[in-house]
């Protein structure tokens, strides 16, 4: 298998392979080496970033070990995954914060949640039952198969668009 391969080398998780068997359009795809791994080490630096910025309030992930909801993931879900929420800080004003999702290249602002590509969308939350949600405008990001060093690249960049002055 694609994964089996992928084992022997130094740096497994960036492999993606895949195969198909004649004729294509009557054999479905057979195997794809287990991108997670990579994704959730990519979102573990990405909110790590976050977490030193100061235009960022909380980072929203039951994959943190500072989440009220860590223990509970852990039980149930075991590694975490590929998304977040960012709330930033009330103080940024919005158009900042679009100023900077705007200057994002490497993410891209769509709807598809745990894919390969790395992406980025307003969060309209409603109330829930659940808890309170912070304040700030929230933004859920995905961690795809993209270089983490060049995803945090992006975000510096970006960023200067929320220290921009007005």
């Amino acid at each position: 298998s694609v994964s089996a391969m992928a084992e022997q080398l130094a740096h497994p998780e960036r492999v993606v392979g895949f195969h198909f068997f004649n004729p294509v359009a009557l054999m479905p795809l057979l195997a794809q080496a287990d991108p997670a791994p990579l994704q959730r080490a990519t979102a573990a630096r990405l909110m790590d970033w976050f977490a030193a910025q100061p235009f960022v309030a909380e980072i929203l992930s039951p994959a943190r070990d500072t989440s009220p909801h860590h223990a509970r993931f852990r039980q149930y879900f075991g590694k975490g995954n590929s998304l977040f929420t960012v709330a930033f800080d009330v103080s940024v004003p919005v158009e900042r914060i679009r100023a900077f999702v705007d200057a994002l290249l490497l993410f891209r602002i769509a709807e598809s949640w745990g894919g390969h590509v790395s992406l980025v969308l307003p969060v309209h939350a409603a109330r829930r039952d659940a808890g309170p949600l912070p304040r700030g405008p929230l933004f859920r990001f995905n961690a795809g198969l993209e270089e983490a060093d060049d995803l945090i690249a992006d975000l510096e960049q970006a960023s200067r668009a929320i220290h921009a002055a007005p």
